[in-house]
């Protein structure tokens, strides 16, 4: 006398509790391969299949590592996995192994390797050198960014810098960005709004025309 609140749940208790009435369930019913476990919940199946055989996963095999028996839901992990735990078998790796020109990390994952140059090795970015600062070690992407840190972080070296330098009349700011240098200009830049009307009579400044007259 068991009440559910669906004919889903009813059908999986008759499964499970029942198994002798179990023609009378009209909901699919979902065998394990591997055992005698029956539900009608794709879910439930899907955790059983993960949790008791973990070999198993919606249906598919997954690859397992015969070094260690551990499981990898596709061969790029299974690869990765030896390459960096199982060092002696590496040659059973079918993957493209990438490897650091700087130390002995190696993987099968394109971007593991680029996220170890970063933070392993800044100087390296991409499979390419970046532009280093001589005189604090500082890195950058492009030869254009480390001409810009020399000019406003090192300005006793301002000679080593190739590009052309952008320098305010106004203060002390320099830059090789056309763009920054603009930008810069204009907050020397005289607001409209904060005008005075000059009274050519008597040289007395007022805020508004109105005033003025």
């Amino acid at each position: 006398n068991k009440t559910f609140k669906s004919k889903q749940g009813l059908d999986d208790h008759i499964v499970k509790r029942h198994p002798d009435f179990i023609a009378s369930v009209s909901s699919k019913i979902h065998e394990c391969t591997q055992c005698t476990y029956k539900t009608t919940n794709v879910k439930c199946i899907r955790e059983h299949l993960m949790i008791r055989h973990p070999e198993i996963s919606g249906n598919r095999i997954l690859t397992r590592c015969i070094y260690c028996n551990k499981t990898f839901k596709s061969k790029s992990g299974l690869d990765d996995h030896i390459v960096k735990r199982h060092l002696d078998f590496i040659a059973s790796v079918s993957s493209k192994i990438h490897e650091c020109t700087q130390c002995t990390y190696k993987t099968t994952v394109a971007r593991y390797l680029k996220d170890h140059l970063l933070i392993k090795h800044p100087e390296i970015a991409g499979d390419r050198i970046l532009s280093r600062c001589i005189y604090c070690n500082k890195t950058f992407k492009r030869k254009q960014g480390l001409d810009d840190h020399i000019v406003k972080s090192h300005p006793d070296f301002i000679a080593s810098v190739s590009r052309k330098v952008h320098e305010c009349t106004k203060c002390s700011y320099k830059t090789i960005l056309r763009a920054r240098f603009n930008n810069h200009m204009l907050t020397h830049a005289e607001a409209p709004s904060d005008r005075l009307n000059t009274c050519m009579h008597f040289n007395q400044e007022f805020k508004s025309r109105v005033e003025l007259d």
